[in-house]
């Protein structure tokens, strides 16, 4: 298995609430970004994915879980593990840690749909060999 892929972000004013907290939906933007940086470190940079690929891969089950508070300013690491892929679909797991704190959790669940019918496809090219690579 692929060691877990790490990227890191800067919490934004933009990022915060009233209470000058990070808002709850902003984890998604970040673990978002964080899986398209995934994507480029692994070969497919996320216009590439859009442009040449005969599926999409939209999102069909995300959670997230907020054990700490981030402000603005706060320096956020997310780490990426694959945790599981079917034919059709994949899971992507994330940690988000500021120093030695762990401030949240999140997953996603990506299905292959084939752009012409609308179906689900199996995953195939460049990500099905990324898959392949990180659950080996």
């Amino acid at each position: 298995m692929a060691p877990p892929f790490e990227t890191t972000r800067t919490i934004r004013l933009g990022h915060t609430d009233a209470a000058r907290r990070m808002f709850f939906a902003r984890q998604f933007d970040l673990i978002h970004e964080a899986y398209e940086d995934w994507l480029e470190a692994n070969g497919l940079p996320i216009r590439t994915l859009l442009e040449d690929s005969d599926f999409g891969l939209p999102i069909v089950r995300a959670e997230s879980d907020y054990r700490g508070s981030l402000f603005a300013g706060d320096r956020v690491c997310i780490t990426i593990t694959v945790e599981g892929r079917t034919e059709r679909s994949f899971t992507l797991s994330y940690v988000l840690r500021s120093g030695d704190r762990q401030v949240g959790t999140a997953k996603t669940v990506h299905v292959a749909v084939d752009r012409a019918s609308g179906r689900s496809c199996p995953i195939s090219g460049t990500l099905a060999d990324i898959l392949s690579r990180q659950l080996d």
